[in-house]
């Protein structure tokens, strides 16, 4: 279902645009005293421009991990041909002048321009909003910039943290986890290539559920946005034991594709009580919610947190800190996948 809704959503902005863009288009025909203006033209030379654009857009983005110069000829490319496209177009079905076709594409630049409160006010907060993972805290779900290696345990693939060069050698070992079987482990070698992040949607429409993996406000710091995976609901003692989420003293069945998933109550490079834990239960007010990572080692989630947003537990997401359900990943293409 998610899916067809943001096929629907994409479709009527996809059709609004160029809506918009021909009737513009249309205005600038006008201004330049073009003959035999006609609606059918003007949408063709909008849609063949717009698919070409995002082709040159997607492969912008499928080249950036090779460099930025790389990106930036990319980037040139797609703004010549976003420019030569329509004109050439307008130049060809109303036998005008280069210079007049130019003049006459011109006001289609006004489309994003017109397009900027919609995203801004209404699209971006209430409807479905975009975001690259900015770290593995999520891995195997979800992966930030990473280095594959192999997992030690069971042979598949595991994604790992790449090394921070700016801190040099760390005294705490980098951890491992298996896209598999959930394994955590020490790996003894790994890919250098960092591979880019997965980029991903949010779709704000759907109310969250157990299980669910959200974006929210950090409470702390409100101005961050995190993603992290529902697991404690409203009014609930949530308590992390023998791997598993515990509520009200009953253990949670997570859904079949987290099977293998531990959640750690300890980790040994920490020298205090972790929140959630059994010396330390997190006791959830009526709006409060509690959040973990998969990459259990290696994430800063709500066990972690040591302030709060006021009024809130420290280890409490308040209910208006939520900005909605993470559904698909888009890129990069072997990386695809419906959450939700």
């Amino acid at each position: 279902m998610t899916t067809i809704a943001l096929t629907a959503i994409f479709v009527l902005l996809f059709t609004g645009s160029l809506l918009l863009s021909a009737a513009l288009l249309r205005i600038g025909l006008i201004l330049v005293r073009a003959e035999n203006i006609r609606w059918p033209a003007d949408l063709t030379i909008v849609l063949i421009a717009a698919v070409i654009n995002a082709i040159l857009a997607f492969a912008t983005v499928a080249v950036s991990s090779f460099g930025s110069s790389v990106e930036l000829v990319a980037a040139v490319i797609q703004l010549i041909c976003a420019v030569a496209v329509p004109c050439v177009l307008i130049r060809k079905l109303y036998r005008v002048t280069f210079p007049r076709a130019f003049c006459s594409w011109l006001p289609t630049l006004l489309c994003p321009i017109l397009f900027i409160p919609f995203s801004v006010y209404i699209l971006g907060p209430y409807v479905m909003e975009s975001f690259s993972a900015p770290t593995s805290s999520m891995a195997p779900t979800l992966v930030g910039p990473h280095v594959r290696a192999k997992c030690p345990v069971c042979g598949a693939r595991a994604f790992m943290a790449p090394p921070d060069r700016r801190m040099g050698t760390s005294i705490y070992p980098r951890y491992a986890i298996c896209e598999t079987h959930f394994h955590t482990s020490i790996p003894q070698s790994n890919d250098a290539v960092v591979q880019p992040a997965d980029r991903f949607m949010t779709l704000k429409l759907l109310r969250p559920k157990r299980w669910d993996v959200i974006t929210f406000r950090l409470p702390f710091a409100p101005e961050q946005i995190y993603v992290k995976r529902l697991v404690g609901l409203p009014g609930e003692k949530i308590v992390i034991k023998d791997g598993g989420v515990w509520a009200n003293d009953e253990r949670l069945e997570p859904p079949a594709e987290l099977k293998g998933l531990q959640y750690l109550s300890e980790i040994e490079e920490v020298d205090f009580t972790l929140s959630g834990t059994e010396r330390r239960p997190a006791y959830l007010l009526g709006d409060e919610y509690f959040v973990l990572g998969d990459f259990s080692q290696h994430s800063a989630d709500a066990r972690f947190w040591t302030a709060g947003a006021p009024g809130h537990h420290s280890y409490a997401v308040p209910e208006d800190h939520l900005l909605g359900v993470v559904t698909h990943i888009y890129w990069p293409p072997s990386r695809w996948r419906i959450l939700k």
